[in-house]
């Protein structure tokens, strides 16, 4: 067990770190939209569910996704709440967006939470995102050169903040252990580097693809959801994956190419 976590600890830190780099070079070289769009991609979810299902086995995974989703949901309002209020105090920001994340998991604990439940009330979190992020403008990023530094503290940022969350949900156990694997903590530290470089109104442009993406992601465990009865968890993995890869495509096409 000690073995796997230490396994999934590195993975978490390297793609991690990695992917969001990847989506923070996106914004900057692409669009922000797009990059929006990846952040709120299945990445950290994809360990996470593959390590519940080599451990623990496709029932764990089916039981584990309703939190999942109510976690996922939950995290764009704390961004959405974070970017707000950054300019005020971005420290009541950030302790005002960590409440509104927290307080639908904590309901969700005390509820028999089933999927159709959980992709409702995740659904409902989302509402705030879109009407907020279709005011804020796209704006461009004078990307310039990347340095192999800067590229390094990126990678090191982001990758340390995942590993951290993994490391402090488990040290908690249980269901707080959950939540806490549940907190945004790749969104949070790839915000953090984008403010830093570019200043908080690009981090706002870039966050308006997020809710899109986490359609996607939420997509991605209902279809897994769905398929892992029918044709078990690698090949239900795979198709799900390639149909939330779709409908990033397609949600950029509708919603965000124009504002691009």
């Amino acid at each position: 067990m000690e073995t796997w976590f230490v396994l999934k600890l590195l993975l978490s830190f390297l793609v991690g770190g990695l992917y969001i780099a990847f989506v923070i070079r996106v914004s900057e070289r692409v669009s922000a939209g797009v990059g929006g769009i990846l952040a709120g991609m299945p990445t950290t979810v994809l360990i996470s569910t593959f390590f519940i299902w080599w451990v623990q086995g496709t029932e764990s995974v089916s039981a584990a996704i309703p939190m999942i989703v109510m976690g996922i949901g939950a995290s764009v309002l704390f961004l959405t709440v974070f970017l707000f209020g950054y300019r005020t105090n971005r420290y009541i920001s950030f302790v005002a967006g960590a409440a509104c994340w927290l307080v639908p998991l904590l309901y969700a604990i005390g509820t028999d939470l089933d999927l159709p439940l959980a992709i409702l009330i995740g659904g409902c979190c989302l509402i705030p995102a879109f009407v907020y992020f279709r005011r804020v403008p796209n704006r461009k990023a004078n990307s310039g050169i990347l340095s192999r530094r800067e590229l390094l503290f990126r990678v090191c940022f982001a990758g340390s903040i995942i590993a951290l969350a993994v490391s402090l949900s488990r040290l908690a156990g249980g269901q707080w252990g959950g939540l806490i694997t549940s907190f945004p903590a790749a969104s949070l530290s790839g915000l953090v580097l984008v403010i830093r470089k570019h200043g908080v109104d690009f981090a706002a442009s870039m966050a308006r693809g997020v809710p899109y993406g986490i359609v996607c992601n939420i997509g991605f465990l209902a279809t897994l959801s769905l398929l892992i009865p029918l044709i078990g968890f690698p090949g239900a993995i795979l198709l799900s994956l390639c149909l939330s890869c779709l409908t990033a495509v397609l949600m950029y096409s509708l919603f965000l190419r124009s504002a691009d």
